[in-house]
């Protein structure tokens, strides 16, 4: 830690001496979570069991910016996890073996006008609204044009890379996977329309699309549109990728998510549904992903169905926000969530879930939360698991 808070000085003041402008932002979040039951659907043990216990997260941003076309941005990611006792009970040498320094972005940046270039280890995952999105980092050359009513975007994504300056064999590049990317976002007449088209080619993967043997090609089309009506907010998009798989069976996925949203002043009330396909033949379900979180046990802390979020299951929820204050909020929601799979223990599945939460603003960068959450799921081709119960309370601070 030590090492690092001397290499962002160094950073921060080089970057000075250069006339750049720094800027540092991040967040750090401390939780306590109880868990009742979980075990039970993620099939460790079918005894009732609890867990008790405090996680932490801890995100720095620096934003170098060497004029005003020009910039450098990096996100480094020191603290991810559960408090673990040090190896030695008062040892700083102990609570260093727990951090998970590593940095997560490092990008350029440059606008030329009509058009912005960016280079290096940026976001990607994500596209429209939160629906199947995973924002995680990943190499990439982006362009970004500006264009009638919007903006295009275009860029290739490199996820695997075998022909490097260590490896001399002569078809190494047909052993990479990389991305091609082309999407456009625009707003007409208060309506946003944003359809993206991705070319995936994972070579050297096997049939799971894990790299092994064989090769696999991902079409994946996601289109999203959405805008108020008054008081009325709509957020609508459908995603389908279409997999082909040179060692195994071709599949085809596809989610569909709309949400309605009433606003009444200071309350807001709204559906959403939220679908996603599953293969019955290669057992591939389409997730929801893990920005989602589509309820805080089935959804975001479970994934059900195998994934990040709900995986190949229809949900459809109602909800309510109410701003009791400036300081204080409130949420409530009902999720009830049916199985789209055939032939394994989810087949005609069902489950259902009742969140709250209460968030309440201490000062502007410092906020407290409390989630609770309570939920079933009934399995018609096993036993059925026990109620699960989620308690959540933390801090966060944002700068």
């Amino acid at each position: 830690m030590r090492k690092l808070l001397v290499a962002l000085m160094m950073v921060a003041f080089a970057a000075t001496a250069f006339a750049a402008d720094v800027k540092f932002s991040g967040s750090y979040e401390v939780d306590g979570k109880y868990e009742k039951n979980y075990n039970q659907v993620r099939g460790t043990t079918t005894e009732e069991v609890t867990n008790q216990y405090y996680e932490h997260d801890f995100d720095l941003w620096m934003n170098v910016q060497t004029d005003k076309d020009t910039f450098f941005k990096t996100k480094l990611e020191l603290l991810d996890g559960s408090w673990i006792a040090p190896a030695k009970n008062g040892s700083d040498d102990g609570y260093a073996d727990n951090t998970q320094f590593s940095v997560q972005r490092a990008w350029l940046g440059h606008n030329f006008g009509g058009v912005l270039v960016e280079a290096g280890l940026m976001n990607s995952g994500a596209w429209g609204y939160a629906f199947a999105d995973d924002v995680e980092g990943n190499y990439r050359v982006k362009a970004t044009f500006d264009v009638a009513g919007g903006k295009l975007t275009v860029l290739t994504q490199k996820s695997a890379e075998l022909a490097d300056s260590d490896n001399i064999r002569d078809d190494a590049n047909k052993d990479d996977a990389d991305k091609y990317s082309i999407g456009y976002k625009g707003t007409f007449g208060g309506i946003m329309i944003a359809p993206k088209l991705d070319y995936d080619i994972k070579s050297n993967t096997d049939k799971n699309g894990d790299y092994g043997t064989g090769d696999s090609k991902v079409i994946d089309l996601d289109v999203a549109a959405g805008g108020k009506f008054g008081a009325l907010n709509v957020e609508t998009e459908v995603k389908y990728n279409s997999n082909s798989v040179k060692d195994g069976d071709d599949y085809d996925l596809y989610g569909i998510y709309a949400n309605f949203g009433y606003n009444m002043g200071a309350a807001t009330v709204g559906f959403l549904t939220a679908y996603g396909s599953a293969d019955k033949d290669t057992q591939k379900g389409f997730d929801f992903d893990d920005d989602f979180d589509s309820t805080f046990i089935l959804g975001d802390d479970l994934g059900v169905g195998g994934g990040d979020d709900l995986t190949g299951f229809w949900a459809n929820a109602l909800y309510a926000t109410y701003d009791v204050n400036d300081k204080l909020s409130l949420m409530g929601k009902f999720a009830y969530a049916t199985s789209n799979w055939e032939d394994n223990d989810l087949e005609d599945a069902t489950a259902w879930e009742l969140d709250g939460s209460a968030t309440y603003a201490i000062t502007k960068e410092l906020s407290y939360y409390f989630n609770v959450g309570y939920a079933k799921v009934d399995l018609d081709q096993a036993e059925d698991p026990d109620s699960l119960m989620l308690v959540k309370h933390g801090l966060i601070l944002s700068f």
